[in-house]
């Protein structure tokens, strides 16, 4: 064994790290490696837990709710700074009267505010009249200085809609832009002067000029209200209140805006050239990344399709296209809009069959439907291609081919819409002049990628030294198109790629030539001891990832920190990693269909009395009845038929890899075939062409599978006709290596970072089929089974292994197994065991070297490149020395499927499931590579759980009015909310203040126009939008919100005489009581607001007799609301808590049980699972003094049962101390 070093406190070991890394969670497991670089120990294994990096509700990156809120602070800021200039003009200038005490700007402009503000109000007191009235009225006759005050800053807060290029596809701006053609087209009807005029004569706003959510029906542009503007303005200059230079400064403040591309001024940070900060820098040259739609990137992608293209003509070889066909097909894309497949096959000319062409499980079904219409099938009945006769065969197989050479081959999409742009503003002349002009065109591209704003586009253009004077026209400018994304490089770095690939170099041959290695992007950094924060690399943007690969960097520091840093990482990276919430939301329905389909189809094998019952029906047993189905019940190979009796409890029939495992390491569904096990012995380690060879029997097998209805993808492996040595590795490759981009960056990363000799990223099939293969799927922790086998009832739920944290740790460990050694064990194992197994035993002890020396296995070495052989005989003997040839009762042999190390997988399951230590330490003493230093630091596997940032919202968002009701003893006080009628509950509606008084007939006419419907917007869709009316009102005025009260219990904030809920509970503070006859806990619990309000005061040492806390020592009224200042003279602080501490709880009637902390409300401190299941704090076997008896949804504690807690440290390796 190797021998073991320390340097310091770190025990450094030569061991394989393995890494699962999830949306929310890294799994982790190291084995300890031999002198010969092979596994042979478990040295620990863990499992590290975070909240994803995204909203929970939404799925949405937690980046854009915070760029969208500040996107609205600043919008309301800027709109308070512009309300601020008109004030000081109209003050300026004498139409705004009162008394300045002060030169300082903010203080002034406070002054100003409440002067205004006492004037309007001064002003509506006398005179009934609203801003709208008035702006009529300025069109005939002159007005007031106050009139005139009123009207400028009401325009100044609404300055119509000005369109947002990035708008186009956003949803309400389609509403927006509908409402304002309506408005339009209603002025010109009536003659209506301005939009004033429209809004106070006209029907349609004749009961609120006011939009609501969802309805803009008083949308107007931005410029109906600068002629409105200028018409109430020249009016006025007409009558004599003002002058032409008041109307230029009102216009000049009424106009400004801050460029979209700006953040805000000042110090910000967020302040400057936005577009260029939020464009990413290419890895290669560090240039700003070229947008997506530039001529010369989408020459660039079409192009790397291209060069990887391969087709063959006939049933000739695959071969790539050539310079000139590449060339060709690229001017071609210039002229046509979409190059299909078809185009192309044109162009070459020939009965043509691309590679690794199929169709979507979608675009398959869109041929279903065009042959079920043309063969008059009604679109509900079921439809089974191998049944048809040939004619109809021949149609099916005609749509099929269309639909296949019909898909989108290239395309240059942003070439194009330029175009349309150019010759729609211009002429086909002018196009025609600029069309071959790739700097022009790129860098009208970069323009529309980058501004969203047409202002901020023109003068772009006018600054450019690459764009004629004639483009300087804002007219061109708003038929120019929205672009969105960037490439992953440069503009610069693609101009050099672009020659290297027309003559058909594919990417990466092309960066060699260029002097990259895009392989490894960081290979000139200098080496450290930890791994470098995430953020060194600026291409990974998603938030999710991301938080991810922080917390998988924090893992593997630790892990260095403790053991030194390992020889190998092996690496699995999620496949949702990436992906939006919709994306896994798809994958998740995508699984659940799979589950009701097996499900199904487990009945029905019941039903024919194949099997007792549906516990007995195997993963495997279900794939060999729907790779019968799919081969219309007949042999992959013999073209045979095999029967329903034939499929179970026997080894008539196998599962064979179509293209040898050993050769392609593909285990795809896709590369799977049902077949006799004696077609599977003979064809061997070959592919059904090499077995068959060109004869008879290829051209009816051939026939046989082209008639299957499979996608085209598993036909190729089916008929592929040359698997050489080079498409042997490259299949390997793909089989073997994940190719995900996030994989390629964090292994990048780790390469440059790190003195690790290798690090391998491997796709989730490869760990899928080493798992189930080793038997470490459905298991458990020891809380629910001794064996570590999930129970059968709890067997019938897809996920309930998956309910723990515990999990994550395996799949890890699993990960770390995969060596160079264990691949090379398995491409044998695939070699041989069609032909071991069903053997009897005395056959096998027959064999000698002559009935066997035909029989070689073949596995490629990648430590020296080379091919090696191995003979049956000496394989088989092998075997039989390490007893891994069994037989069952009737002396049948069975080959085992091949494990890193013998012990491994009884190894993996007691060091991820057993959570008694007593137990694990004894089966542990039993394997002989555990020394006892080894057992003293073993520890059952806790899950640590990432702490969450003091980070978010400071409250809930809703503000609730304050009203009291009743006098002295009969005062109440009650939280009041107007609510749209479409959000009220039919249960809100006893909530009406006075239901039975005053508000009887409101009260009775929603209740009649509610009916038996429980939301009001049910009853809106029932009723053909129609609000309801009060019976009372003779204006029958539609009660479109209705103000609803709830008892006001003085919790939450109270925010401009407004009060707000609490935000997320992040910080409890537990306090005693000075006084020594009180020996209860109170809890507080604070949410950001609390909690920055409660760090001002403890850092400035100030006193706030109005800041309250409510302390919890209860449930129901066991609480008590105590100025903070009463809290520090009154209470000794007992503990801090912060969302997700890890505490013991100790209640007063002698329980006990260790947990995460969650948040405390209502005299309830809730806590959560280690495990993430329950089982470890609910009562059991090993500890009957858990504080909760069974399982539930929140695991919550009442605070007054409560008799102590105890903090604990849990490092990222989920040790603990404090215990």
């Amino acid at each position: 064994m190797q021998a073991m070093k320390e340097r310091g406190s770190k025990m450094e070991k030569n061991y394989i790290l393995g890494l699962d890394i999830g949306i929310s969670s890294v799994g982790w497991g190291l084995l300890e490696l031999d002198a010969n670089n092979n596994p042979y120990k478990i040295i620990d294994v863990g499992s590290r837990i975070f909240t994803p990096g995204e909203v929970e509700k939404t799925g949405d990156s937690r980046a854009k709710e915070r760029r969208e809120k500040r996107g609205a602070r600043r919008i309301s800021r800027r709109r308070e700074f512009r309300l601020d200039r008109v004030r000081n003009l109209l003050y300026e200038n004498g139409y705004l009267k009162g008394n300045i005490n002060s030169n300082i700007v903010s203080v002034k402009n406070e002054e100003l505010s409440i002067i205004f503000d006492n004037m309007i109000n001064n002003y509506y007191k006398e005179k009934n009249s609203n801003p709208y009235i008035l702006k009529v009225e300025a069109l005939d006759r002159k007005l007031t200085n106050d009139e005139l005050s009123i009207i400028l800053v009401h325009y100044a807060k609404k300055r119509g809609y000005k369109s947002n290029r990035e708008e186009a596809s956003d949803n309400d701006s389609g509403k927006v832009l509908s409402a304002i053609k309506e408005n339009e087209k209603i002025m010109k009807e009536n003659n209506y002067r301005t939009i004033s005029e429209m809004y106070i004569k006209d029907e349609k706003f004749k009961n609120k000029i006011k939009n609501s959510p969802g309805d803009y029906k008083i949308s107007v542009t931005n410029e109906m209200y600068l002629k409105e503007i200028n018409k109430v303005l020249d009016s006025q200059i007409k009558f004599g209140l003002i002058t032409d230079d008041f109307k230029n400064q009102y216009l000049e403040i009424y106009n400004s805006r801050r460029s979209y591309a700006k953040g805000p001024g000042g110090n910000s940070p967020y302040g400057g050239d936005l577009i260029e900060r939020m464009t990413g820098k290419c890895n290669f040259d560090g240039n700003p990344r070229a947008p997506k739609r530039a001529f010369s990137s989408e020459i660039y992608v079409a192009l790397t399709k291209l060069v990887n293209l391969k087709y063959k003509v006939n049933d000739g070889e695959y071969i790539k296209l050539s310079e000139k066909e590449i060339k060709n097909i690229i001017e071609k894309a210039k002229d046509k809009k979409i190059i299909t497949y078809k185009d192309l096959a044109k162009e070459l000319d020939g009965n043509i069959e691309f590679k690794d062409l199929s169709l979507s499980k979608k675009e398959y079904g869109k041929v279903i439907e065009e042959l079920k219409k043309k063969l008059n099938i009604n679109k509900e009945e079921s439809i089974n291609i191998s049944s048809l006769n040939s004619n109809d065969r021949e149609l099916f197989n005609t749509l099929y081919n269309e639909k296949l050479l019909s898909k989108t081959l290239i395309e240059l999409k942003g070439y194009h819409t330029l175009k349309d742009s150019l010759t729609k503003g211009y002429s086909k002349e002018i196009w025609e002049e600029y069309k071959n002009n790739i700097d022009f065109l790129d860098e009208i591209a970069l323009y529309c990628t980058n501004y969203k704003v047409n202002e901020d586009i023109l003068n772009k253009i006018k600054e450019s030294k690459n764009i004629d004077n004639i483009f300087e026209d804002i007219h061109f400018v708003e038929l120019l198109p929205n672009f969105k994304d960037h490439l992953m490089l440069s503009t610069d770095l693609i101009k050099k790629l672009i020659p290297l690939m027309l003559e058909g170099n594919t990417y990466d041959t092309a960066m060699k030539l260029l002097g990259y290695d895009h392989a490894n992007l960081f290979s000139k950094t200098e080496k450290k001891d930890l791994l470098v924060p995430i953020y060194v690399d600026d291409t990974i943007t998603n938030q999710r990832v991301i938080r991810s690969l922080t917390q998988t960097r924090k893992v593997i520091n630790s892990i260095i920190k403790k053991y030194g840093t390992p020889k190998i990482i092996n690496i699995e990276t999620a496949r949702e990693l990436a992906k939006s919430r919709k994306e896994r939301n798809d994958i998740t329905k995508n699984n659940l269909e799979k589950q009701a389909e097996n499900e199904k189809i487990k009945n029905y094998l019941v039903e024919l009395g194949l099997f007792p019952d549906i516990n007995k029906i195997s993963s495997n047993d279900l794939l060999k009845y729907k790779l019968w189905k799919e081969q219309n019940e007949f042999c992959g190979y013999s073209m045979k038929k095999i029967s329903i009796e034939d499929l179970f409890g026997n080894n008539i029939v196998q599962i064979d890899h179509i293209l040898p495992y050993s050769r392609t390491y593909n285990d795809n569904y896709l590369n799977k075939t049902l077949v006799y096990t004696k077609e599977n012995q003979e064809k061997g380690n070959r592919t059904p062409y090499e077995w068959f060879g060109k004869t008879q029997k290829w051209d009816e097998y051939e026939a046989y599978i082209n008639n299957l209805a499979i996608s085209q993808k598993k036909k190729d492996n089916y008929l592929l006709k040359k698997l050489d040595f080079d498409t042997e590795r490259e299949m390997r490759d793909q089989n073997l290596n994940d190719t995900k981009y996030i994989s390629k960056e964090l292994s990048s990363l780790i390469k440059a970072y790190l003195n690790v000799e290798k690090v391998n990223m491997y796709p989730g099939a490869i760990t899928s089929k080493l798992r189930a293969r080793w038997g470490l799927n459905r298991l458990t922790h020891s809380y629910i089974s001794k064996t570590y086998r999930l129970p059968e009832d709890m067997k019938k739920d897809i996920n309930k292994d998956r309910d723990n944290h515990l999990h994550h740790a395996m799949d890890a460990l699993v990960i770390a197994s995969i060596t160079q050694s264990l691949q090379q064990k398995i491409t044998l194992y695939e070699k041989f065991s069609r032909y071991i197994d069903g053997l009897t035993k005395k056959t096998i002890e027959n064999l000698n070297i002559e009935n066997g020396k035909e029989i070689l296995g073949e596995y490629y070495d990648d430590t020296t490149g080379e091919i090696k052989d191995i003979n049956i005989i000496e394989y088989i003997k092998k075997q039989l020395e390490e007893e891994h040839i069994y037989y069952n009762k009737h002396n049948i042999s069975r080959l085992d499927f091949p494990l890193p190390y013998e012990t491994f997988d009884k190894e993996a399951k007691l060091r991820v499931y057993e959570q008694d230590l007593n137990t694990l330490k004894w089966n542990l003493k039993s394997y002989s590579t555990y020394t006892k230093q080894d057992l003293e630091k073993i520890h059952t596997l806790v899950p640590s759980i990432a702490k969450t940032k003091v980070s978010g919202k400071m409250h809930e968002e809703t503000y609730y009015g304050i009203k009291e009701i009743g006098k002295d003893e009969d005062k109440k006080i009650y939280k009041t909310l107007r609510t749209p009628i479409e959000k009220v509950k039919r249960k809100d509606l006893e909530n009406i203040p006075d239901r039975l008084g005053g508000s009887k007939d409101i009260y009775e006419s929603l209740v009649e126009w509610f009916g038996d419907y429980e939301v009001g917007e049910e009853v809106l869709k029932a009723n053909g939008n129609k609000y309801p009316v009060s019976k009372s009102d003779k204006e029958h005025k539609e009660i479109k919100k209705l103000k609803l009260y709830s008892e006001y219990k003085n919790t939450g904030h109270m925010i401009n005489k407004s009060n707000v809920e609490k935000g997320g509970i992040y910080k409890i503070d537990v306090f005693k009581s000075k006084n020594e006859e009180d020996d209860k806990l109170y809890f507080a619990a604070y949410d950001i607001l609390e909690i920055k309000k409660i760090n001002t005061l403890r850092e400035k040492n100030m006193v706030d007799d109005n800041f309250n806390i409510k302390l919890d020592y209860g449930q129901g009224k066991n609480n008590k609301i105590v100025p903070y200042t009463d809290i520090v003279n009154n209470y000794n602080l007992y503990c801090t808590l912060n969302k997700n501490d890890l505490i013991k709880i100790t209640t007063k009637d002698g329980k006990e049980s260790i947990a995460y902390v969650v948040g405390c409300s209502s005299g309830m401190l809730e806590v959560k699972s280690k495990l993430g299941d329950g089982y470890d704090i609910i009562v059991n076997e090993y500890n009957e003094n858990n504080i909760f008896s069974k399982q539930r949804a929140q695991y919550q504690i009442t605070v007054s049962t409560i008799k102590e807690i105890k903090k604990l440290s849990i490092s990222v390796l989920g040790e603990i101390s404090g215990v």
